[in-house]
């Protein structure tokens, strides 16, 4: 299953620079939330943001 979720450009450009050779951009997003949920990044994103299809992202 797939979803789509919504970031800054800057938060984007961060998370694309740390994706390793090995790794999707899911699991790179996995691997920088760290246990963490995404709702408690939500406070982070302000109005600017790229929309990201996460392939393999699990609900």
């Amino acid at each position: 299953m797939s979803h789509q979720i919504r970031l800054e450009d800057d938060g984007y450009e961060r998370s694309k620079a740390n994706t390793r050779a090995d790794e999707s951009f899911s699991d790179t997003v996995d691997r920088l939330i760290a246990g963490r949920s995404l709702r408690d990044l939500r406070d982070v994103f302000g109005d600017n943001h790229s929309v990201v299809d996460c392939p393999g992202a699990s609900s």
